[in-house]
């Protein structure tokens, strides 16, 4: 388990998260390694994960669905929720969530490619852009 507390993380990293975090819609490619796992794939917010993440558990459990949907109205509102839900405020609009959340995540592991919620304590190293698969020279 990783340890590293918030004046180690790579602040790169946590404003490219918080950037894509409070910009609705927008992703960004990247590659991260992760407990010795590389992952390739793109960041997106926090809203679209929990979207993302209902649209996966909805055919098994429509209320886990309306919770995810639900956390994610409250861990990232819009305007208009703040102004007239303030209620569904769980952190400031500046405090970053802690979190990468991720998807398309492609492994060299042959993991499923889910939305993934990865603490920006766990991730090892980064790079821009999607690592393509190459096969081995014979």
């Amino acid at each position: 388990m990783n340890t590293r507390s918030a004046a180690t993380l790579d602040g790169g990293l946590c404003a490219i998260a918080e950037a894509v975090d409070q910009t609705p819609g927008s992703s960004f490619p990247i590659t991260l390694a992760v407990g010795g796992s590389w992952l390739t794939g793109k960041i997106i917010g926090t809203r679209e994960w929990a979207e993302r993440c209902a649209e996966v558990v909805k055919p098994a459990s429509s209320s886990v669905a309306r919770a995810l949907s639900k956390m994610g109205q409250m861990l990232r509102p819009t305007a208009d929720e703040r102004t007239f839900l303030p209620e569904l405020v769980v952190f400031p609009e500046d405090q970053s969530s802690g979190f990468v959340h991720f998807l398309g995540a492609d492994t060299l592991g042959n993991l499923p490619s889910s939305p993934m919620r990865i603490p920006l304590a766990a991730v090892d190293a980064w790079a821009p852009g999607v690592v393509q698969r190459t096969e081995s020279p014979s």
